[in-house]
């Protein structure tokens, strides 16, 4: 079996980061719209701290972004040796390959529930192998996805908020706001997340040692 430890230090890293960006994210956020809001109470205002504004939330998304695409890449490496690891341990003919595992994730409608299916196959051939067999996998796992899925959805349909040419003013702000409180809901499956890595790979590097 692989030696699931660098890759789980670095994963929980990356998670954490990406936790501390998503407060980053909504407190610039609600700055954002205070700055607005003001310029929108006093026509005469100079527009230099709002357009300000608008750059530092320009940078802020880009670097959202990048922190999303460093995290998820070393995340998915996590979970391909995961899988992997979880495959030897724990053998069966019709279980989620590791590259799918992973590749799920970009697969519309499949990524509803294909990457669930995979990470409870790592679940139960790493931790659940020291539990009694039959036994189910924590609620928590289940709460995690589907916080996965609403939360994907909602921040889908909050961008799309005060963005239409119907729009007003305070739809903008509103759509803000709402994207501010997803940002910080988040936290609860990014702390889940950091949950599984943990725990998964604490128990493959005890399984380690017997497949070694």
């Amino acid at each position: 079996m692989r030696d699931l430890n660098p890759i789980g230090r670095a994963a929980k890293i990356s998670t954490v980061i990406y936790g501390v960006v998503n407060v980053i994210y909504a407190a610039v956020l609600l700055w954002y719209n205070s700055v607005y809001r003001t310029y929108l109470n006093d026509p005469n205002a100079d527009q230099t701290a709002l357009l300000r504004a608008d750059d530092v939330l320009l940078g802020l998304g880009i670097f959202f972004l990048i922190a999303f695409i460093g995290c998820f890449s070393v995340n998915g490496r996590w979970i391909y040796l995961a899988s992997k690891n979880a495959a030897i341990a724990s053998p069966a003919p019709d279980r989620v390959s590791p590259g799918w595992a992973v590749g799920w994730y970009f697969v519309p409608i499949m990524n509803l529930f294909k990457p669930f299916t995979a990470m409870k196959e790592i679940w139960e051939g790493s931790v659940g192998l020291n539990r009694t067999p039959g036994s189910s996998i924590p609620g928590w796992l289940t709460v995690w996805w589907l916080l996965w899925i609403v939360l994907n959805i909602a921040d889908s349909a909050a961008s799309n908020i005060g963005t239409d040419p119907f729009s007003t003013p305070e739809d903008y702000i509103n759509g803000n706001r709402l994207t501010a409180v997803i940002a910080l809901l988040w936290l609860i499956p990014i702390y889940l997340f950091w949950r599984i890595i943990d725990e998964v790979t604490a128990a493959q590097t005890s399984a380690s040692d017997v497949f070694a």
